[in-house]
């Protein structure tokens, strides 16, 4: 397969300029490590085209290494996961930026508090932890986080829910556009299929047997490569608008190495 074949060569060449290029500019700035929205930003275009260099290496053994989809099934799982809730954090936060940054410390609460009730739920029977030392680890999590819980250990920040399929649907209440709607369609499909093909269940048998099958192979791989041309790749982009000198920057060079990757896959 010649076109899928060019096309790994062009993401590998893709996610190398960002990483050399892109991604070195934005880590010289003192705000990338400190500050919001930069740092949550940056975490998510640093871990998609991560993702996406690797999936470039898993996709050029595709006719010769099926079993590699799996691994890049997951990956995109991860990748996709992510940028669902960036645009959502953009749609919940109105384009205001106190918003986002309370949107985001919210978010950032998620892993404090799954932290905490794992302590209470299962360190007892995991760890063999007696109440005394589940209580003083919990303490010791909420006093060297002030910003999220007052002297009483009360939680001062609302969870923000991470949820993907939630968070398309509350999106798709206030999309405007048949395009916008599209776009989360595609969304829903691809998270649903990948979330189905990583936990064990009625479909996985059938799922983890298309890349071996004539009839499915290649709808499969044409479906990876929508998924990162028209899902993480865009909103890779979409970042970048927190740091609007190294989007001009780089803008032309990116925007042709993205041309190459899309005439890549044309038959």
């Amino acid at each position: 397969m010649k076109k899928l074949e060019n096309y790994t060569n062009a993401l590998s060449t893709l996610t190398y300029f960002v990483n050399t290029s892109i991604i070195g500019d934005i880590i010289d700035k003192p705000e990338t490590e400190n500050e919001e929205p930069f740092r949550l930003f940056y975490t998510i275009l640093l871990k998609s085209n991560n993702g996406l260099d690797t999936c470039s290496l898993l996709l050029a053994n595709y006719s010769d290494r099926p079993h590699h989809v799996d691994s890049l099934i997951v990956i995109l799982r991860s990748l996709i996961s992510d940028c669902v809730i960036f645009r959502y954090l953009l749609a919940k936060s109105d384009h205001d930026n106190e918003k986002l940054k309370a949107n985001i410390k919210s978010l950032y609460f998620d892993h404090i508090q799954y932290t905490v009730v794992g302590l209470e739920k299962y360190f007892k029977d995991i760890h063999d932890f007696s109440d005394a030392e589940i209580q003083n680890k919990i303490d010791e999590i909420k006093t060297a986080r002030p910003d999220f819980y007052d002297s009483n250990g009360k939680p001062i920040v609302k969870h923000l829910s991470t949820s993907v399929r939630y968070a398309l649907q509350e999106m798709a209440k206030k999309v405007t556009t048949a395009s916008d709607k599209q776009e989360i369609q595609s969304f829903y499909h691809h998270y649903d299929i990948y979330s189905k093909y990583e936990h064990l269940g009625e479909f996985s048998f059938k799922l983890i047997h298309q890349q071996y099958r004539e009839e499915t192979r290649y709808k499969l791989a044409d479906e990876i490569v929508e998924a990162i041309n028209r899902l993480i790749i865009p909103t890779m982009i979409s970042t970048l608008g927190v740091w609007p000198d190294v989007r001009d920057k780089h803008k032309e060079k990116f925007k042709e190495l993205f041309v190459k990757l899309l005439n890549a896959y044309k038959d």
